[in-house]
């Protein structure tokens, strides 16, 4: 097989970034998430699960997501579950552009906000899965 067949074969699938829950929290310990202190994500299965104490109110709040698409290089996430019951303050507290943006009940992480992925800065989401607690990405042009 030549160069241009082996090229042609890896951008078709992508190539892979494996993202870790530690390099998402350290994105996230990165940015000032005013209102929550001890902020801190979990992949549980096929579900994110996002943490922190809401230092208005002083309790634990947890919001769990589910990854439904991709679009560029943003994973976008459905958000299944807010605890403490929503009062409004999810857009609020989650809207943190450039990393998170929140809309419609839906959460965008801007994957170029990644160390992982500013390694990698050409090219889109081809897929992903999650595994192991990782998410694999795979980014092709």
């Amino acid at each position: 097989m030549n160069l241009l067949n082996k090229l042609k074969e890896a951008n078709a699938k992508g190539f892979k970034i494996t993202i870790n829950e530690e390099q998402f929290n350290k994105a996230l310990r990165n940015r000032e998430f005013e209102g929550i202190d001890d902020l801190s994500l979990k992949i549980n299965g096929k579900l994110f699960e996002i943490e922190g104490v809401l230092t208005k109110i002083k309790t634990k709040g947890t919001v769990i997501l589910e990854p439904v698409e991709v679009k560029g290089r943003t994973l976008i996430f459905k958000v299944i579950k807010v605890k403490p019951v929503d009062f409004g303050h999810t857009r609020k507290l989650l809207n943190r552009p450039p990393l998170l943006s929140y809309n419609d009940a839906k959460l965008y992480l801007d994957l170029n906000q990644l160390e992982k992925a500013k390694k990698y800065p050409v090219g889109n989401i081809k897929s992903y899965s999650i595994e192991d607690d990782k998410v694999h990405v795979y980014v092709g042009l």
